[in-house]
């Protein structure tokens, strides 16, 4: 007997049914590694930051106005905004601070949830990390290793986690 040698048409449906199941249950943690790590580096950027501000007021005995003014040597791809007070990097990230309300701020945005990583220019202060949205509060818990539990409702309400 001459028999066809191959799949059935059932056996593909299997494999294409389990493939995409592990695709539905990887995604969503892609995504959230995916937004962790864009936040880690805005945390590392809003840290040099924070550094370089304390260099700035060690040297000069004020805190600066604008983020030019500091000698952090940002990417060439950075692009400093008109009033000089933040950079956006081309992933989206953006890293700056309002001189007159002393704060450093470096926001990311995963799919319209904004997370940041924020600090007062004040020496003793502890950074926090803020978001509007669940993935961001779970990311922030996370990162920070808080133990409070905080839903934020995206409309004004948002939940600070503090280092």
């Amino acid at each position: 007997m001459n028999y066809k040698r191959g799949f059935t048409l059932i056996e593909l449906l299997v494999v294409v049914l389990i493939i995409g199941i592990l695709a539905a249950v990887a995604l969503p943690q892609y995504q959230k590694a995916v937004a962790k790590s864009r936040y880690i580096e805005a945390e590392l950027w809003g840290r040099t930051i924070y550094r370089d501000v304390q260099l700035y007021y060690l040297a000069n005995g004020t805190y600066p106005q604008y983020i030019n003014e500091i000698d952090t040597e940002f990417p060439t791809d950075a692009t400093l905004s008109e009033d000089k007070t933040y950079y956006t990097f081309p992933n989206g990230t953006i890293c700056g601070f309002n001189g007159s309300w002393r704060e450093i701020t470096c926001r990311i945005d995963t799919s319209g949830n904004w997370i940041y990583f924020m600090q007062s220019f004040n020496p003793n202060s502890t950074p926090w990390c803020r978001t509007y949205s669940t993935i961001g509060a779970q990311i922030c818990k996370n990162i920070t290793g808080s133990d409070s539990t905080c839903i934020p409702s995206g409309n004004g309400s948002f939940c600070s986690y503090s280092y």
